[in-house]
């Protein structure tokens, strides 16, 4: 099941493989908008185990830089702008971190995604620049658009998570 996360996932952003947790000053910035917080989670007996998470921006632009993501979040924290331009077109959702604790839960992770933001304007990442993201981003259907010299953006057809 796809969860939007709150602050009792503060201490899931620690294990964080691709971003540092410190990456937006506070950790729990992440839990804000423009940013939000996707866990995918599965009942377990009497408790639950996360799967998958996928920590994503709101954005008006494509980021390629952790230094893009702090103008996100400068212009995300400013007075009465809640998803940092998105009435102005902030229709991009950006999954800048993602990763998984149990083999093939990325991929579920990422169509679930899909699915929730089905009619967002684009789905773009902001992924690393390594051999084993381009792999799983092309094979879940992404397209490289461009390759920048801190990370590489895929784009995700939308309405793909159907």
């Amino acid at each position: 099941m796809l969860l939007k996360c709150n602050l009792d996932f503060l201490k899931t952003i620690e294990q964080d493989p691709i971003r540092p947790m410190e990456l937006l000053g506070d950790p729990k910035r992440r839990f804000e908008m423009p940013f939000e917080v996707y866990a995918l989670v599965e009942k377990q007996g009497f408790g639950t185990a996360t799967n998958a998470v996928a920590c994503i921006a709101h954005a008006w632009f494509v980021p390629e830089t952790e230094d893009d993501l702090h103008e996100i979040a400068q212009a995300g924290s400013g007075s009465g702008c809640a998803l940092a331009g998105a009435a102005e077109g902030g229709n991009i959702i950006v999954p800048y971190s993602l990763w998984s604790n149990k083999k093939g839960c990325g991929t579920i992770m990422i169509n679930a995604l899909l699915h929730k933001f089905k009619d967002a304007g684009k789905i773009i990442t902001m992924s690393p620049k390594t051999e084993m993201a381009q792999k799983f981003h092309e094979s879940n259907g992404a397209v490289l658009i461009q390759s920048n010299e801190e990370s590489n953006n895929f784009e995700y057809p939308c309405n793909s998570g159907d």
